[in-house]
């Protein structure tokens, strides 16, 4: 009853798809592999790979189910990419003087307590109580 199941569900149309998704996935994991494997290769090669990654993922779009959640994903993206704020030069240059300036203080605070620490432990190390003799 299983098997029966099973079989029904791998006809031929669902191992076409399962067959190319599993195709496109050892792909991906190749290029990827290739692609770290020869970090130092010329940049007219990572181009060409990164070409061939893209038309290959555009075929498999295109063959999809998936297509139109996919680019509705991606458009919703793109506009909650625009509603960013991003900073101008003047409030980049503010925020991080201000960085600096906080960080400078931590540090010497940090500073100032790890010597208060350190001399307050020599002091107590170099006491010494005599030992009486008994």
């Amino acid at each position: 009853m299983v098997f029966k199941k099973i079989f029904q569900y791998l006809n031929l149309s669902n191992f076409k798809k399962i067959i190319k998704f599993f195709s496109f996935i050892i792909f991906i994991i190749t290029f990827i592999i290739i692609f770290f494997k020869y970090y130092n290769m010329n940049y007219i090669n990572k181009s060409i790979s990164i070409i061939v990654l893209i038309t290959s993922f555009i075929s498999f779009l295109n063959n999809s189910k998936y297509k139109k959640i996919i680019i509705l994903k991606l458009l919703e993206l793109k506009s909650e990419i625009k509603k960013i704020k991003w900073p101008n030069i003047q409030e980049t240059l503010y925020m991080t003087l201000f960085i600096i300036l906080i960080s400078t203080i931590v540090s010497i605070i940090l500073w100032s307590l790890d010597n208060i620490i350190m001399h307050l432990i020599s002091y107590l190390t170099s006491l010494t109580i005599p030992l009486q003799d008994f």
